[in-house]
């Protein structure tokens, strides 16, 4: 799979840029119902970028798995919070 110059390949179509002017990447759901392959995805994009990647489940998130009955939860990262909740 050919990739756009700047960018980086990260699963399937999905390519990303190398170089991001952000603190923190919010990435707001439906990535891949695979909780393994998500992991390795999120991993992939923190790893590349250099950043803290925030991950908020999607609802296609739970496809074959049980949606689950949290109430979400709070991330700290310098200084700032983030509430993190699937709606």
């Amino acid at each position: 799979m050919t990739k756009p110059e700047g960018m980086f390949h990260v699963y399937g179509s999905l390519s990303l840029p190398r170089e991001v002017d952000a603190d923190v990447l919010v990435i707001a759901g439906d990535t891949h119902p695979d909780p393994e392959i998500r992991h390795q995805v999120l991993t992939k994009i923190e790893d590349q970028l250099g950043l803290p990647v925030i991950h908020v489940n999607g609802n296609h998130s739970y496809y074959g798995a049980e949606f689950s009955n949290d109430t979400g939860e709070i991330a700290v990262i310098n200084g700032i919070q983030f509430a993190i909740a699937t709606l």
